[in-house]
Formats: C-alpha cells, structure tokens, sequence
C-alpha cells in the first residue's frame, strides 16, 4: 500500500482533558476552604468561642473537610469519565486499525489490480498486482497516467475524457467492465478490463474513485482466435458457395438457356396447335426453372456481390425483395463505395439478406428502408419495416432465435460488429447494424485499425 491510514496524533496530557467546569469548580473550592482557614487563624479568639450555637473551630474544620470532599470526589469523577474515555477511544482506534488491516489484506488477496485516485489523480492505495502490472516498484507519489495509447474492441483510440477514471470523477458515473488495448510500465500491450466506481466526499461529490483492473489478454487472444476459426469456416463455406453459384450459373444456366431457345424454335416450326401448345408449356417449365436456378445461385452466393461490390449488391437484393413480396423499398447507398475489403462486403451482405429474409417471414410489412453509409471506418447500416414489431424486453433466446437475430449477431461477432434493435408491437422494427471495416492479412485475418 502507497499510504497507511495512521493515529491522529499523540493523546492530550491529562489536565488538558479535565472538563473546564470541573477545573472551575475544584479551584472555586479551594479558595472557600483556604479563606474559611484564614478567617479562623484571623479571629484570636477561643476556640471555644460558640458560633451559630457550635465551637468555631468544629464549624470551620466541618466546613474545610466538606468543602475538600467535595472537591475531591468532582476531581474523582472528572477522572473516571476520562478513562473511560480513553478506553472507548483506544477501542475506536484498534476498531480503525483492524478494519484497515482487513481492507489491505482484501486489495492484497484480490486478483485484479486494485488502486483508490484521488481527484488530483494522485493514487492513495494500490496492491502488488497494480505495481506488477504497470511495473511500479515505488509505491509513493504514483499517479494513474493517461498519456499512453489506448484502443476499444473497435479500433477507436480513447481520448483523456473518455478514460473510466476521469468519467467517473466527473460525472459520477459507475463503469462496468469496460475492455480496452492499451500499454503498461513495461512497453507490452495488455488487454484489460476496466471498472470504477466513484466514491462521494461530504457535499456529494466525487473525491476519489476505485479503479479495477483485470488482464484479460489470454481470454481475448481465445476469442480472436475462436473468431479466426469461424472466420475461416465461413470463408471456406462462402468460396464453397461461389465455386457452386459459379457452376450452376455457367453450367446449368447455360444449359437451360439453351434448352428454353431450343424449345421455342420447335414451338415456332410446329404446325400442330396441340404439339405447339406441349412445347410451349416444356419452354414456360424450362424459364420457371431458370429463374429457380438463378434465385439459388443468388442465395448461395450472389456473382453481382463478387463482380461488382456492395452497393449493387444490396440495391438488387432489396428491390428484388420489394418485388417478391410486392412491398415499398427505399434504399439510400449514395454515400456506400463501390468496393470494401472482401470480408466486409461478404457480412454486411448476409447480414442485410437475413434481416430482409426476417421481414418476410415476421414483420408483414408494407414498406422497408434500406440505408448504408461509411462513417469513420464504420460500416454503418439501417433496416427498417413498418411491420408488427415485437417487445424486445420481453424477448427470450428461442424468440430471439425464432426473430432471426442469433444468425446476424454470430456474423457480426466475428468482425467486431454489433447489433442494437428497436421495436415495439404495432410500430415496426428498425436494425442498426454497426461495422468496422478492417485490414485483412496477408492469411485472411481481420487486424483492428489501431491509428486514424
């Protein structure tokens, strides 16, 4: 610990404890005794001499011995009180002590690391895992220092104002668990998990804050390398997937083409209106299946994502569901490039193609409005229906499963994205879907943008 919390001071003398008016008391008795004892060696007289109807010198003895009793037994008690005294303060003092003891064996045995910041971001307590971890070994005069970089789960680099510590000073806020990349006192970059919580002076304010900090580098380098092995079973699945549209649209697509050509010369040379009509039929069967062909090949794998990019990519997919389900689009993909990286595009496209798929099969909608911008290396998109809704505060897992939300999520997972859904029953459902765009390695790993 960088401070302990001492005694305030050495124990005043022990006339300095003594009440004034006890003080007052003793003195004022005291004098009458010695003035009582003045008067009696002043009077000559005998001491038989009666007075009151008693011996002076009886009266003046009874008078000083009471006087002195008195005395005696205010001091008596005056003293008693101080002990007592003492030994409530004595007890309040080991009370102190222990609670102290316990606190710092708590932040000893915590496995976080733990320090209390003042206001003038002067740290006052800390434990050995705060020194480990930010290579402190003087545990005096430390300050929690914001001058280092430090990075969110999106790549977005934190500013002074932003830091858990210095919101919760002034706002009073209570921060949970928040991750951040940043550097520690010996060059490495950690991933932590960061709490604080501010603790109020007497007028309400926020004099200090307890700051938590919890190393979960190996637990993020699992999930990065959990989200690599997704990563990679998607993108298998998705070259899978194309290799097939590819063929089905070469191939088979050609083939029917063909067919349907084929079909329609015999169907103009026949001059039987019964084998014209059979042949007719064939060539409508043979378009039907064309167009099935061409709708698998879409959702397998769309060829306009892979030749042309995003934004003709969902212009076609959200004006061919508008004409499936004979509903109103609005799309506005004016501020999309042509081209993003592969992975991005292949995501966003799924996931727009999943919440249109949700709407036809939930929403009974009669209009929708596709938006997508880039924004600060954020792939923003908006999905909104003017459908049923549902109550999203209400929403179990299997409902949100059964809404279509699980699939989008675990996509979004895998690139950092995130997901926030707006509903309510009657007034339709709107999806913003946030994405950041990211650097691909030489082996197809997404790497943050650390700097802008």
């Amino acid at each position: 610990m960088s401070r302990s919390i001492g005694r305030a001071g050495a124990a005043p003398r022990f006339r300095d404890r003594i009440p004034k008016r006890h003080l007052w008391f003793g003195a004022a008795s005291l004098v009458v005794s010695a003035v009582v004892a003045c008067l009696y060696l002043l009077q000559n007289a005998d001491a038989t001499m009666p007075l009151w109807g008693y011996r002076s010198d009886d009266l003046i003895l009874a008078i000083t011995f009471s006087v002195n009793l008195l005395t005696g037994v205010t001091l008596v008690g005056a003293a008693r009180r101080e002990i007592r005294s003492d030994q409530q303060r004595n007890l309040a003092e080991q009370q102190v002590l222990e609670r102290e003891r316990q606190l710092r064996t708590i932040l000893q045995q915590m496995p976080a690391a733990v320090c209390v910041m003042t206001s003038a971001h002067e740290v006052v307590l800390l434990n050995d895992n705060y020194r480990k971890l930010f290579s402190n070994a003087n545990a005096q005069h430390l300050t929690v220092h914001t001058d280092f970089d430090a990075f969110s789960p999106s790549g977005e680099r934190y500013t002074v104002d932003r830091w858990p510590c210095r919101r919760a000073l002034r706002t009073g806020e209570i921060v949970h668990g928040e991750d951040m990349l940043l550097s520690v006192g010996n060059g490495d970059r950690v991933w932590l998990s960061v709490s604080a919580a501010p603790t109020p002076s007497s007028t309400g304010a926020p004099s200090s804050v307890v700051i938590v900090f919890s190393d979960i580098t190996s637990r993020r380098f699992i999930e990065e390398a959990n989200a690599n092995a997704l990563k990679a079973i998607m993108r298998a699945q998705e070259s899978e997937r194309l290799r097939i549209a590819r063929e089905l649209h070469d191939e088979l697509g050609q083939d029917l083409t063909a067919l349907s050509i084929g079909l329609k010369g015999l169907e103009a040379t026949a001059l039987d209106a019964d084998r014209k009509g059979r042949l007719a039929g064939f060539r409508r069967t043979v378009e039907m299946l064309s167009r099935h062909v061409r709708a698998i090949t879409t959702e397998l794998r769309p060829l306009v994502l892979a030749d042309f990019g995003l934004r003709k990519a969902l212009a076609e997919l959200a004006e061919g569901w508008g004409e499936r389900l004979d509903i109103d689009v609005d799309v506005h993909l004016d501020d999309l490039p042509e081209r993003l990286p592969e992975s991005s595009e292949l995501v966003a496209y799924r996931v727009v193609q999943e919440a249109l798929t949700n709407v036809a099969k939930h929403a009974n909608a009669h209009s929708i409005s596709l938006t997508a911008r880039l924004s600060d290396g954020q792939l923003r998109i908006v999905i909104e229906d003017d459908g049923l809704g549902f109550a999203p505060s209400t929403q179990s897992p299997d409902e949100a499963h059964h809404f279509g939300l699980t699939g989008i999520l675990e996509r979004l997972l895998t690139v950092g994205g995130t997901l926030e859904v707006e509903s309510s029953p009657g007034f339709g459902t709107t999806l913003f879907v946030n994405l950041p765009i990211l650097e691909e390695a030489a082996d197809g790993r997404a790497l943050y943008r650390l700097s802008h």
